[in-house]
């Protein structure tokens, strides 16, 4: 019975003319079939192309004078500085300026309900989490190393995934040297996709 259910989960998806096996999860796709899916679905939706010294040309221009620039760096979405800090489990992890407020209040609040005089171990981990919250300086900015032209539907999903985009036009790519479609973001967008034309 327990097969039965796993067969029906399995669908496939029509791509670019081809039909691809799209397994229930992502985990369990062979990298080599998600590369060719993310290449079928980028011919499928029109392509990519890099346009860098397009976008660098218009963002250098943008920040002399935004008036007359279609946009500008503050346009770019997830482009927020972020920092580093350290959970009291010991788990390092990445907030931007606003998670990092949001922290912050979140961890006054729970104080808040401690009295005043009262000391104990918890109360003392939450103090201690709250200095090192409010040290945190959020100075990395992504390294976008090249900008690419794509479908808005993969610009989406790639927003949704945390990636840098532009005007729901461009994609900030914070890699170079490979294939676009052997990122693990760009196989994971088009597997997500591809799951969604799926029957």
């Amino acid at each position: 019975m327990q097969n039965l259910n796993v067969q029906t989960a399995i669908k496939t998806a029509l791509v670019n003319n081809e039909t691809f096996t799209i397994l229930p999860t992502y985990a369990e796709m062979d990298d080599k079939v998600l590369m060719h899916l993310a290449d079928q679905m980028l011919r499928e939706l029109g392509g990519s192309r890099c346009v860098n010294s397009e976008i660098e040309f218009i963002l250098k221009h943008a920040d002399d004078d935004y008036e007359f620039a279609p946009f500008c760096r503050d346009d770019i979405t997830n482009g927020s500085p972020t920092g580093y800090f350290t959970t009291l489990e010991g788990e390092e992890v990445e907030l931007t300026e606003e998670e990092k407020e949001t922290l912050i209040e979140e961890i006054q609040e729970k104080l808040e309900e401690f009295e005043e005089e009262s000391y104990n171990t918890e109360k003392e981990k939450l103090e201690a989490l709250l200095d090192n919250t409010q040290d945190i300086e959020c100075e990395n900015y992504p390294e976008i190393m090249q900008w690419f032209a794509l479908d808005e539907r993969l610009i989406y999903r790639l927003e949704e995934a945390g990636q840098c985009t532009l005007v729901g036009e461009y994609w900030g790519r914070q890699a170079y040297g490979q294939s676009i479609t052997m990122d693990h973001v760009m196989k994971k967008v088009c597997y997500d996709l591809a799951m969604c034309w799926s029957k």
